[in-house]
């Protein structure tokens, strides 16, 4: 390898570096991206910096930035460039990134019908913004991070609306070009978090709905947390014994009302087992719902509180557990602004289900509902 300092830093090279070579620097501090060259690939480091550590001299080289190693949200303005240097020189190549927020929506319009292919997507100000690309399939490539759109109707006023609360969390990010948010317009608010193991695979698929009653919506920021192929060897010891747990992940549950609304109630459903108050799968699987963030102060509401049995408590700064049948009364949720909870979701499955478990025997249903 080898080392180059300049003017911008210092940047490691994972090949030796010959006397002609280039400093690769993009506009945005962006690691991981991939740049290919004649002589083979080299990556940016922290800083969006990379060595092209060898060029020949007086002959031209491309040096291509790799379009599929950048973020989903990003794409760039010059991708490949055409350098030619003399022997002993040193020469930059800068690379401007452009951020967008793409959004695909799968779209259904109140009747359980998909959104009519070729239908006028336009914003709050009647400016025309995008047609949908298919039955029910629409695709914004800048989206702004909140806000409403109108399906317009053939005679020009506004048939529905779409209101769709986006965050700039990475996983979020990661899941937005693949997996299509849900959009179901004016029905009962809730989410539905599925989870089954079929052979040898644990899914977990989030579907959001939309509320009539005062205009509110749940999302999750994930479609679906795929575990692949389950063996013994991809679990790791619990704490609890008998128990062995697949690695946590991280989503997000965003509440957002057009208007103001009071008195709400956050519910988590579930199928449970005797004397097991967790979500059940089966006799042999279980997943552990933890709350991260329960008293942060919140601004978009004004109290927060947990009902368990029947008994109302305060929550502390501690991570909660949240169990089957628990309830989260909001005693006033602010129109415009959303609350956003931060879960961890950590699926366990008992040491007997490697001899006993059947496609079938891990499967349920977990519900978050507003009411």
């Amino acid at each position: 390898g080898g080392v180059v300092a300049h003017a911008a830093g210092i940047t490691f090279s994972p090949e030796p570096i010959k006397e002609s070579f280039a400093i690769v620097k993009l506009d945005q501090k962006v690691a991981g991206i991939a740049i290919d060259t004649g002589q083979g690939r080299v990556w940016t480091d922290f800083w969006g910096q990379a060595v092209v550590p060898s060029l020949p001299a007086y002959q031209s080289s491309n040096v291509e930035l790799n379009t599929e190693t950048l973020p989903k949200n990003a794409d760039v303005r010059n991708g490949l460039q055409s350098v030619k240097v003399g022997r002993g020189a040193v020469t930059q190549l800068n690379y401007q990134l452009l951020r967008e927020r793409r959004a695909l929506l799968n779209v259904t319009l109140p009747d359980g019908r998909p959104l009519p292919k070729d239908s006028l997507i336009v914003d709050s100000n009647q400016q025309y913004i995008t047609s949908s690309v298919d039955n029910g399939v629409v695709f914004i490539n800048n989206i702004p991070a909140s806000g409403t759109l109108l399906v317009a109707a053939e005679n020009g006023n506004e048939a529905c609306r779409l209101m769709y609360p986006l965050n700039d969390n990475p996983i979020w990010r990661a899941i937005m070009k693949p997996l299509p948010q849900l959009v179901l317009l004016k029905k009962r608010s809730k989410a539905l978090i599925r989870c089954w193991r079929a052979g040898g695979i644990l899914l977990l698929l989030v579907f959001s709905h939309w509320s009539q009653a005062q205009q509110c919506q749940v999302t999750l920021s994930q479609g679906s947390l795929d575990y692949g192929t389950i063996t013994r060897d991809n679990t790791s010891s619990s704490s609890d014994r008998g128990w062995r747990a697949l690695p946590e992940r991280n989503v997000s549950l965003t509440l957002l009302c057009e208007e103001t609304t009071r008195d709400r109630v956050l519910k988590l459903s579930g199928t449970t087992v005797s004397s097991e108050p967790h979500f059940a799968f089966g006799n042999n699987g279980r997943t552990k719902i933890e709350l991260v963030n329960p008293s942060q102060a919140y601004s978009a509401i004004s109290a927060i509180e947990l009902e368990r049995s029947h008994q109302l408590f305060s929550l502390t700064n501690r991570p909660l557990e949240l169990l089957a049948e628990d309830r989260l009364h909001i005693t006033e949720l602010k129109g415009g602004e959303s609350l956003m909870l931060q879960l961890k979701v950590t699926p366990q499955i008992n040491e007997n289900a490697w001899s006993v478990a059947t496609a079938s025997e891990l499967n349920t249903v977990i519900k978050a509902t507003l009411e």
